[in-house]
């Protein structure tokens, strides 16, 4: 009797097994059945059963339970027996026959030629090894018979690996950033020899395609080559949208600022940068949504500031304020907002500030952000030199002067102007009065 199943898409790895259950064969992915109207080897022909037909009927989905046994499940509970299954091993499988015997040549030899193939064997070494196990049996050898056998252990070999290939296609699809083989390993569970093999190469044959490349030094890193169209540069045919930013001190009268741009404020100790970033939410907070980001002051110490500024309660704040002292990115969205992080900490390696702000450039996009960094007294950069300075679009400096007892605002760069001439190095006296407060010493700016 032959019962007829139609396997579900996501379990088309299932094999082929003979004696999977007593006196029960599977024929799947790689293997062939005898069909009516054929005959045996008795000479007795195979009908259908009530007029059904392998072409006419719509055949039935493998039910799930009978899935999960032939993925190695057991079926018990009275499916197959009255009593719960006993604990299957490779052990007692393997002894429980004798390989080659009559009535399991067929299986066996396909067996031995899909473990001379995984093994790597070519052809016509496993054609000689296949000829010499029939030449034992007494019989004659029959090439066709052991091609047959020879190009199903191919078929099903390139099966796996098709499979294998298109989960690692499908998980480099949706992976970002670099990655490790290991990586991949561990979330597609391959833990044996064969399917490793098989998952790297697969990652090989994407680098030729062009998806892949090689990340860094290390053997085994790599990252997907970005290749979606939502990168296209646009030609803007409408007025150019300027990002409409109040600024202390006429700045935005100055230079110009877009959405995505990131302005540096670089400060040494006391010179002001609190004042000078609050100002700002004091003078925009009415018309634009404001996130402000800080790292170094608590609630006591906040609701101080905030009252010279003039704040009476929860009810006058018309900003956002956060408790943030790294990951600053995290909090960044693509909305139209003005983001302000007070302040940027980088204690070691201070080349490495450069990686947080690009983290904070990818992620912004209709609004902006402020950035201030600790500097040493009189240099104009802060920490981080140039690696601070490659994202910004305005770079400002604020320095404390001990003997006027003021401090000193510089535009350091600006890349967008307003005026016919450089604004680089202009500089204004300022004076902070309770931390709070600012007012110009300096009428205008000087060179």
């Amino acid at each position: 009797t032959h019962l007829y199943f139609k396997i579900p898409e996501d379990h088309l790895g299932i094999m082929g097994n003979t004696g999977k259950l007593p006196a029960v064969d599977l024929r799947a992915n790689g293997n062939y059945i005898v069909a009516p109207p054929s005959i045996d080897g008795l000479k007795r022909q195979y009908q259908w059963i009530n007029g059904l037909d392998l072409f006419k009927n719509d055949l039935t989905v493998l039910p799930s339970l009978y899935i999960s046994f032939l993925n190695g499940g057991v079926l018990g509970g009275g499916m197959w027996s009255n009593t719960p299954p006993e604990p299957q091993t490779t052990t007692i499988t393997t002894n429980n026959h004798t390989m080659f015997e009559d009535g399991r040549r067929d299986n066996d030899l396909f067996h031995t030629a899909n473990c001379l193939v995984k093994g790597g064997m070519l052809q016509h070494g496993i054609f000689q090894v296949l000829e010499r196990l029939i030449i034992s049996w007494g019989e004659n050898s029959d090439p066709k018979w052991i091609n047959t056998k020879i190009k199903s252990a191919l078929l099903r070999s390139e099966l796996r690996e098709r499979n294998l290939a298109a989960e690692v296609r499908e998980w480099v699809m949706t992976t970002t950033g670099h990655f490790l083989t290991t990586d991949v390993h561990k979330d597609l569970n391959l833990t044996t020899k064969d399917p490793k093999k098989a998952a790297n190469m697969a990652l090989l044959r994407l680098i030729d395609e062009g998806v892949l490349e090689k990340y860094g030094e290390r053997r085994g890193s790599y990252r997907r080559v970005e290749q979606d169209d939502d990168d296209l540069m646009g030609f803007i045919e409408n007025p150019i949208y300027e990002y409409p930013v109040r600024l202390p001190f006429g700045l935005n009268t100055l230079c110009k600022l877009y959405p995505k741009n990131i302005i540096i404020v670089a400060g040494s100790k006391g010179a002001g940068k609190t004042a000078f970033l609050l100002n700002i939410v004091k003078m925009n907070e009415t018309e634009r949504d404001v996130v402000y980001l800080n790292s170094e002051m608590g609630d006591e110490e906040w609701t101080d500031r905030l009252k010279k500024m003039g704040y009476q309660g929860n009810k006058d704040i018309r900003f956002v304020a956060r408790k943030r002292h790294t990951n600053f990115h995290d909090r960044i969205t693509p909305d139209n907002k003005i983001f302000i992080i007070d302040y940027m900490e980088i204690h070691t390696n201070f080349y490495e500030i450069a990686k947080p702000i690009r983290q904070i450039h990818e992620k912004l996009e209709k609004g902006i952000c402020f950035i201030a960094v600790q500097k040493k007294m009189g240099e104009m950069l802060g920490r981080g030199a140039e690696f601070s300075q490659e994202k910004s679009r305005l770079y400002l400096s604020l320095d404390y002067l001990r003997d006027q007892r003021c401090s000193k605002l510089t535009i350091v760069d600006a890349k967008n102007v307003k005026i016919n001439e450089s604004i680089r190095d202009w500089s204004r006296r300022i004076k902070i009065y309770d931390g709070s407060k600012m007012e110009a010493i300096d009428k205008n700016w000087v060179l």
